[in-house]
């Protein structure tokens, strides 16, 4: 993703190509590169109710 990011900033390659050759969809790019999306891994999903230490309890 970082690549292909630095690929299109530089001119080295427009956003088809970049996404096409990074394997990373071509909104997902365009949207990281307007910032309506942060560039940094993002968190998917709920937050989680347990520790991991509760889990590991509940696992045993």
């Amino acid at each position: 993703m970082a690549t292909a990011l630095e690929m299109m900033r530089s001119g080295n390659m427009g956003w088809k190509a970049a996404a096409k050759a990074y394997g990373v969809q071509r909104i997902t790019l365009l949207d990281k590169l307007s910032g309506r999306v942060p560039e940094g891994p993002t968190h998917v999903g709920q937050k989680t109710v347990l520790t991991n230490d509760q889990e590991e309890h509940i696992v045993k």
